[in-house]
């Protein structure tokens, strides 16, 4: 996907991973913020999906 440069948020490759040893399937994370499964292989999103991730899990 290609944002504006003030709009792009890079996903450390870390990141799902991360998830997975927490018990959460990326997927999953995927899906509880309404975004397409496709987000989990982009290397960047903009802060509407950064922030749509978070806020799935940190913001129950």
């Amino acid at each position: 996907m290609k944002f504006p440069i003030s709009e792009r948020i890079k996903i450390p490759p870390g990141f799902w991973d991360g998830l997975r040893q927490m018990g959460i399937a990326p997927h999953d994370a995927a899906r509880k913020a309404q975004l397409p499964l496709a987000i989990i292989t982009e290397p960047v999103v903009n802060t509407a999906q950064y922030f749509a991730i978070w806020q799935a899990w940190m913001g129950e």
